[in-house]
């Protein structure tokens, strides 16, 4: 009779454990997003269209994404293994996760970024682009879009630009 009266104590406690568990980790919800976008990538020709005319671009990234989850993943074994040689095993076992959750992530991010510019592209919400000289020079000459490219420069900039005050630089 005492292991019929724990059952519903242990049932209450794996009720509390899983909600700490999906407050801190909402898997599901992110799991329905994906899943959304994936129903309007089948649903939507508009979306379809717009990623088969940039087929060329988004195989190239697809791989990129492969090798740098194939990268995480080893890093962390390799990280792992050099804390101590019993971890290696435990790092092992994670590689798979790490390398599905980190592929997982970046495919949703990058897909959910082709659907925003799918969508403003198809509604006409285009913001015209202020382009330096330099850029000009390249889009009408070279016919290279800077686009992101320049805002990545500043940010990969910033690190250098604080260090370069100190005696050793970086950049």
């Amino acid at each position: 009779m005492a292991t019929t009266t724990n059952k519903p104590a242990a049932a209450q406690a794996k009720a509390a454990a899983s909600a700490v568990v999906a407050r801190y980790l909402p898997l599901e919800k992110t799991l329905k997003d994906a899943l959304a976008l994936a129903a309007r990538f089948r649903d939507a020709e508009g979306f379809r269209e717009y990623l088969r005319l940039r087929m060329p671009l988004v195989i190239p990234a697809g791989a990129l994404f492969a090798l740098i989850s194939i990268a995480c993943a080893a890093a962390a074994v390799i990280f792992l293994a050099d804390r101590h040689p019993m971890l290696a095993l435990p790092g092992l076992v994670l590689a798979p996760f790490v390398l599905l959750g980190s592929l997982f992530v970046q495919f949703y991010v990058f897909f959910a970024w082709l659907e925003n510019r799918a969508l403003a592209r198809a509604l006409g919400h285009r913001m015209a682009r202020t382009q330096g000289p330099l850029a000009a020079w390249m889009m009408r000459k070279l016919r290279i879009d800077l686009g992101q490219a320049r805002r990545c420069f500043s940010c990969c900039r910033l690190p250098c630009s604080s260090r370069s005050r100190s005696k050793r630089r970086w950049c």
